[in-house]
């Protein structure tokens, strides 16, 4: 059985100003600075894995260009990462 697949693309009109998972419904949540927002279900945390993976291990950040608060945020990423390993 054929079955056509659908792809949509979202632009922001603004920067985006908020990216949450929701682990009650399975979905990832996108709004920009304007309260535009896209919502996104049947997101599994083993589908963010697969995401952070995907840009970690590439050339993706500049850590030298990074806020204070944005490395604070990497160096709180990972130590959870090291302490889910250690269990």
């Amino acid at each position: 059985m054929m079955r056509q697949s659908t792809t949509h693309s979202f632009h922001f009109d603004s920067d985006v100003t908020n990216v949450m998972h929701f682990d009650h419904d399975g979905s990832l949540f996108i709004d920009d600075a304007n309260d535009n927002a896209v919502q996104v279900h049947g997101i599994k945390p083993s589908h963010l894995i697969q995401l952070a993976r995907n840009f970690f291990v590439t050339d993706h950040i500049n850590v030298a260009s990074l806020k204070s608060y944005q490395k604070n945020s990497l160096k709180e990423i990972v130590t959870a990462i090291n302490s889910l390993l250690e269990e």
